[in-house]
């Protein structure tokens, strides 16, 4: 019982460490994408 327990809880921490992640690629890509178009903006 308390076995499995730690075991959801790892699991638990590891998807919430890989949704993180993927917000965190999100929002650097976003950003990178608002940068390109200012600069195209800039640039015309």
């Amino acid at each position: 019982m308390i076995i499995s327990l730690m075991t959801i809880i790892r699991m638990m921490m590891m998807m919430m460490m890989m949704m993180m992640m993927m917000m965190m690629m999100m929002m650097m890509m976003m950003m990178m994408m608002m940068m390109m178009m200012m600069m195209m903006i800039m640039i015309v």
